[in-house]
This record gives structure tokens, C-alpha cells and sequence, in this order.
């Protein structure tokens, strides 16, 4: 009776796992599209992240209601150390190695990427609404903070523990996980471009590897990606 009542469970959970990408594929084409693209214009800046926040909150509710969870994929405090002052600490230090390894070979990728390429420049770019804008750079940068969490929590939570449990479970395989979802990740930035998709590509593989070697706890990747993100928010702000 018991393998029956799971069986369905997890017939159930693969329905509603099909019926989220499905809502996800539509949300992508929507933004994407030149007659609705706009819809999300509603939040400046952060508008395009709409439909890996929604895709991430659906997977929340299903991985949940299955039963599990998302201690399981990392999203806990750190247990570094044996005070949370130490874990804080802990995570800190690792966060800072990540950004310096993240700007040291970021740098050289993308400088690699232009000489091979060539940069292109767009003739007619677009000024960006944080620019100036104090106001609306306080309200943003906190919602990039929880979208922050969000995508760690998609890519490095659910996508990466998914792809190496597929794998097999073994070193090899979280290594070929986390080779994938970088290519997924960078794939998902493919609105930047073929030098957007490079950049995001290399910096997943980094924090997909951090994530790995820090016990799969996903504090220090979120540090990380947030203060590089708000890094990027002020310089955009000040430009």
C-alpha cells in the first residue's frame, strides 16, 4: 500500500514538475516577444527575472510538497565552525574567494573572448533607468538580493542536485553536474549575448564549484553573486 501511495506521489510530483516548465517556457516567451515583452517592464532592472523567480517558487511548492526538504539542497545556516559568528565568518571568507577567483578569471575569459571575437559595440545604447536614480536603487537591490537566493537555490539547488543524482552520485558525476548547469545558467543569459552567455557560463562554474567544495551549502555562493550584483547595481547607478 505504501509503494502505491508513493508511486502516485511521485506520478503527481512529475505532472506538476511538466506543468511548471510548460508556465516557464511561456513566461520566457512572453518576455522575449516585441508585443508583450513590456508586460514585465513593470519592475525596472529586475522585470527579466520574472520567470526564473516564478519557475523557482513553483519548484519550491512541488520539492516541498513531496515531502523534502530544502535543508537538503543547501539553504541552511552554515555549520561551519562552532559558533554562527564562525559560520558567518566562514562563509564570508569563502564568498570573498569566490568574487576575487570570479574577477581574476572573469577578466582574463572575457578579455580572451574579445580578441578572439571581437568587441561588439551597440551603436545606439540604452541609458539604464538605475542610472541617478538613488530611490529606486534602495528599492531594487534588496529584490536582487531575494532573486539572488532564488537563482542559487534553481541553479545550484535543484538543477545541480538533480543532474548529479542522474548522473550517479559519485565525484565524476557532480563534476559533469556542475558542467551542465553552468552551460544551463550561461544559456539562460543568452538575452546578453554571446559575451553574456561566456561571462555567466564561467562565473557558474565557479560558484557551482564553491557550492560543491563548501559542503553544498549555498550561503557562500549567495554572498558572492549578491555582492557582485550590487557592485554592479551601484556602478550602474554612478555611471
Amino acid at each position: 500500500m505504501e509503494n502505491l501511495v508513493n508511486k502516485i506521489s511521485s506520478k503527481k510530483a512529475n505532472y506538476l514538475y511538466l506543468i511548471t516548465f510548460c508556465v516557464f517556457a511561456v513566461l520566457i516567451y512572453i518576455r522575449e516577444s516585441k508585443n508583450f515583452g513590456h508586460i514585465f517592464d513593470f519592475l525596472p532592472v529586475l522585470g527579466g527575472s520574472i520567470p526564473y523567480f516564478v519557475l523557482t517558487i513553483s519548484l519550491i511548492f512541488i520539492y516541498k510538497n513531496n515531502g523534502n526538504n530544502l535543508r537538503e539542497l543547501g539553504l541552511s545556516w552554515p555549520t561551519f565552525g562552532s559558533t554562527r559568528f564562525r559560520s558567518l565568518l566562514f562563509a564570508s571568507l569563502w564568498a570573498l574567494i569566490i568574487i576575487l577567483i570570479g574577477l581574476v578569471s572573469g577578466s582574463i575569459v572575457m578579455e580572451s573572448f574579445d580578441l578572439i571575437v571581437g568587441t561588439v559595440t551597440d551603436s545606439s545604447p540604452r541609458k539604464s533607468v538605475l542610472v541617478g536614480n538613488l530611490p529606486l536603487l534602495l528599492l531594487l537591490t534588496p529584490l536582487m538580493w531575494l532573486a539572488v537566493i532564488g537563482e542559487e537555490l534553481l541553479f545550484r539547488g535543484f538543477i545541480m542536485n538533480f543532474l548529479a543524482k542522474k548522473f550517479g552520485g559519485t565525484t565524476k558525476s557532480w563534476i559533469l553536474a556542475i558542467v551542465v548547469s553552468s552551460l544551463i545558467f550561461g544559456l539562460a543569459h543568452f538575452w546578453q549575448g554571446a559575451r553574456g552567455i561566456v561571462g555567466a557560463g564561467v562565473l557558474a562554474l565557479i560558484w557551482g564549484t564553491a557550492y560543491y567544495r563548501c559542503g553544498r551549502n549555498l550561503w557562500p555562493t549567495i554572498i558572492a553573486h549578491s555582492v557582485g550584483n550590487t557592485i554592479a547595481f551601484i556602478s550602474t547607478y554612478n555611471s
